[in-house]
């Protein structure tokens, strides 16, 4: 057989079609959200970190700014930083005060469409059934779903609307997530270094965003590295540990450390109190010890057990069920093998840590949505698709019509 005939073996990749089709249901969903009824101007408190950005920008108090009243901010400037460019220049609009909340919006949409893709190519494996290897032909369309599934959270709207840091992390960290993804799961990567570098720049840079939550990425790196393989039963130890080692952490460490280090260490030096009673102080212990743990800590864990999961149900819509269906189901029976595995973890971990820590903000679960996205993606396609998955070319497209009629 000639190198460049067909394989009978191997079913066609028609995802051209259905990667258009996404993508014009997509820009629909878009243009409908932007142009339509909105009520997205019901919440107008931004005035606080838009006052911080002009701060920077007229008085220079980069690593300390401080809003009209005179109050320092609570957290890192980071996103006040990435404003301070349009504004400088002139443009004072509120688009150009709001431009880092649009510009993490459109950076989070894209790196759930590059994760989505990662995972769904996976799932051609040996021994994979049907479905999965149906899924894994129209990968790029499928990715262009869960990128509109993102986007169709109302959640996902509301923060690329407003002008707070809850989106800059969430970009950071999915950034984190997808580089820690395909360098300790699955082959080994061409690039391990850079994809490390990527990786604790972008945990610093969550850091620097809204504080301690990036912690998370490294805690997932570990976890995925040792827990997530192919053959759980046939990788040793001392393999799982070298391949987690790719992640340099002797260098990896002290840079993702130094870069919310020099931003504290320039505010230490302008207000040492502010940094030591509230930025390390109040807005950080007092996420478990003045939210009640230290009067009833078993009561204020279960009802947190049982709210976290709420607002996920609040915050993330219709799509939380198709992606606990795909976390209930096949991944969770093969929770270390399947190409899944790496978002139902990220799932799993960004829950835990906001029932021990951050209690009714959820804002703080953002994070978790791009990994959502894919698994809900994942039991849609499935379902759609069937038994024999026929219907799979449909599919990608069907679910990004869906995203459509829910964003509208």
């Amino acid at each position: 057989m000639p190198e460049d005939a067909p394989n009978p073996d191997r079913p066609p990749r028609p995802w051209r079609l259905t990667a258009a089709l996404a993508l014009a249901a997509l820009a629909a969903a878009l243009c409908f959200r932007v142009l339509g009824p909105s009520d997205l101007n019901a919440n107008q408190d931004q005035s606080k970190t838009i006052a911080f950005t002009l701060d920077i920008v007229l008085n220079g108090n980069w690593a300390l700014p401080s809003d009209g009243m005179g109050h320092l901010s609570r957290k890192p400037p980071f996103v006040n930083w990435l404003a301070v460019p349009p504004v400088a220049a002139g443009w004072t609009s509120e688009l150009a005060l709001k431009s880092p909340a649009i510009l993490s919006g459109v950076v989070t949409m894209g790196a759930t469409i590059a994760g989505a893709g990662l995972l769904f190519r996976r799932l051609d494996r040996p021994g994979a059934d049907p479905g999965d290897v149906a899924l894994a032909h129209h990968a790029p369309a499928a990715a262009v779903a869960a990128g509109a599934v993102w986007l169709a959270c109302p959640s996902s709207v509301k923060h690329i609307y407003f002008m707070r840091p809850d989106i800059l992390l969430a970009a950071c960290m999915t950034i984190g997530w997808i580089a820690a993804t395909a360098l300790v799961t699955g082959p080994t990567p061409r690039r391990p270094r850079l994809l490390a570098a990527v990786f604790w720049t972008s945990t610093g840079l969550a850091a620097l965003a809204k504080g301690p939550m990036a912690l998370i990425l490294p805690a997932y790196l570990l976890l995925a590295g040792t827990l997530i393989t192919d053959h759980p039963s046939k990788v040793t130890w001392s393999a799982r540990l070298k391949r987690t080692a790719r992640a340099g952490w002797w260098w990896g460490i002290p840079l993702m450390l130094a870069i919310p280090g020099a931003w504290l260490y320039g505010a230490w030096v302008r207000h040492p109190m502010h940094v030591e009673d509230v930025l390390l102080g109040s807005a950080v212990k007092g996420r478990i010890a003045d939210d009640g743990f230290a009067a009833g800590w078993s009561k204020k864990l279960y009802a947190l057990t049982r709210g976290v999961p709420g607002l996920l149900f609040e915050r993330y819509m219709v799509w939380t069920v198709p992606a606990l269906i795909a976390l209930l189901t096949r991944p969770s029976r093969a929770i270390r093998s399947h190409p899944t595995a790496p978002a139902s973890v990220w799932l799993l971990i960004v829950l835990l840590v906001n029932v021990l820590t951050a209690g009714r903000a959820g804002s703080y679960l953002m994070p978790a949505y791009p990994a959502a996205s894919c698994l809900a993606v994942y039991a849609l396609a499935r379902i759609i698709a069937g038994a024999t998955a026929t219907r799979m070319p449909a599919a990608p497209a069907l679910i990004t019509a869906a995203a459509l009629a829910l964003t509208v």
